[in-house]
């Protein structure tokens, strides 16, 4: 699978599309107090999240405040927050200023790796790409990929931190940027995220450190040694 599709370029930003494998079920999920409400939280950052509701539509309009729980690989936090937009299926909610200190500790690091899966190696039906050597999958998306020539090279790799976007690829290093949009892509072969990247103009320090944290939390039998030595040689 080719790891970068067409060029996006606009006069305010450089914007580029990647296109990753996809994995069908998540498991953060947000319930509205008082209510039969359970959202799947789609996309979340330390200020905000996306909820997706599937079970027919939701009454939440714009403006509303939210308020519930949100449980995640058997723990859980009270969130309250704004709606600040709002379709049939989705919702985007802002959390209140005194609800980020709780959502910055439960989206910790450690909690980001103990919600990672070895997807490359899970025996589940899914469309793994011939080249992805290893694919990490957590909830948020957090999610790192690691690609290789067919000579078992390292070719590139890609990290998904919550709406941070960190890659390396052979012969054109590294690149930073934040995730805009994702789309779904259902075809008859495989099925995918497109992603698109508001790419910097330099690399940031500051998510490639955020990689690198989470990089050297990893335990072994989720990356290779080998692999992790390569990444951080690349990072750091």
């Amino acid at each position: 699978m080719g790891a970068v599709l067409n060029l996006v370029r606009n006069d305010i930003h450089r914007n580029e599309k990647r296109t990753f494998p996809r994995f069908p079920y998540c498991f953060l999920t947000f319930k509205a107090n008082k209510e039969s409400h359970v959202f799947e939280v789609k996309d979340i950052s330390h200020s905000g999240m996306q909820l997706a509701f599937r079970d027919g539509e939701h009454h939440y309009q714009n403006d509303n405040q939210i308020k519930g729980k949100m449980h995640w690989q058997g723990r859980e936090v009270e969130l309250e927050g704004e709606i600040k937009w709002s379709t049939p299926e989705r919702i985007g909610v802002k959390f209140s200023e005194s609800f980020l200190d709780d959502v910055k500790s439960f989206l910790s690091i450690d909690n980001i790796v103990k919600s990672l899966r070895p997807l490359h190696q899970s025996g589940l039906d899914l469309e793994v790409p011939r080249s992805l050597k290893y694919w990490l999958r957590g909830d948020g998306p957090n999610e790192i990929f690691v690609w290789c020539h067919p000579d078992g090279e390292f070719s590139r790799f890609h990290f998904i931190i919550m709406q941070n976007f960190i890659e390396w690829e052979d012969g054109k290093g590294v690149q930073t940027g934040k995730a805009l949009t994702k789309r779904d892509l259902d075809t008859p072969l495989i099925t995918e995220d497109e992603f698109v990247f508001e790419m910097d103009d330099y690399i940031d320090e500051e998510k490639t450190n955020l990689a690198l944290k989470l990089l050297n939390t990893l335990p072994e039998q989720l990356l290779s040694s080998e692999t992790i030595d390569f990444i951080r040689l690349k990072l750091e």
